[in-house]
């Protein structure tokens, strides 16, 4: 019937979907890994450029005291700038690879500081103190909206506690959901509606910093 079909078409777009949502939360997962290594990362360059160190050789010792996946990235960076690749085109590549907002505003850095000159170091700490301060003030912000992040999980919960509480009460009365068409399109209403309240809650309470 409709309501098969509906459930057939359903799972077919779950399982479409499903690998494509498991790798981006894998990679959601490694990139912020690899963001809660940048500011460490930062301190090591800018501490070895003082020293006396050139900027890939900055990196270097870097990649050897830290662990992956940034590790992994500079290693690879590198591994191209020693096989013949230019300095700032190894860069480019690391941040077309990684896809990383902070990494790109330390790129962006010291693409800048090569074009007009200055204090690499100082540059690369005043880069690190603003994503310190970045990720202070996101910490604020998610302790602001917890209550309503609470409040949204609450409210979407409602409708499913309340239909299986119904379903226990009174299950003939709640079985028509389920055995007529009517309810079927009810039911595949309210799913649907559920859904894009909980895509709403989300988009409200994503505040980018």
């Amino acid at each position: 019937g409709v309501f098969a079909f509906i459930l057939a078409l359903g799972l077919a777009v779950l399982g479409y979907s499903l690998p494509a949502m498991w790798v981006g939360a894998k990679k959601s997962a490694r990139t912020k890994r690899l963001n809660a290594q940048i500011v460490e990362m930062l301190g090591m360059v800018a501490n070895s450029l003082k020293s006396g160190y050139g900027l890939m050789q900055s990196f270097d010792f870097a990649a050897n005291q830290m662990d992956p996946p940034l590790a992994t990235e500079l290693q690879r960076m590198l591994r191209d700038a020693n096989l013949g690749m230019s300095g700032e085109d190894a860069l480019r590549a690391t941040g077309e690879r990684i896809d990383s907002p902070d990494l790109d505003m330390v790129l962006t850095a010291i693409n800048i500081q090569r074009a007009v000159g200055g204090n690499l170091s100082e540059i690369l700490e005043g880069v690190a103190f603003t994503m310190r301060e970045r990720e202070r003030i996101r910490g604020e912000v998610t302790t602001l909206t917890s209550q309503q992040r609470m409040t949204g999980i609450i409210i979407g919960g409602l409708p499913v506690g309340m239909g299986l509480l119904f379903m226990l009460i009174n299950p003939d009365y709640m079985g028509l959901l389920f055995t007529t068409t009517a309810g079927q399109a009810m039911l595949v209403a309210a799913v649907v509606l559920e859904f894009l309240g909980a895509m709403s809650m989300k988009k409200i309470l994503a505040i980018e910093i």
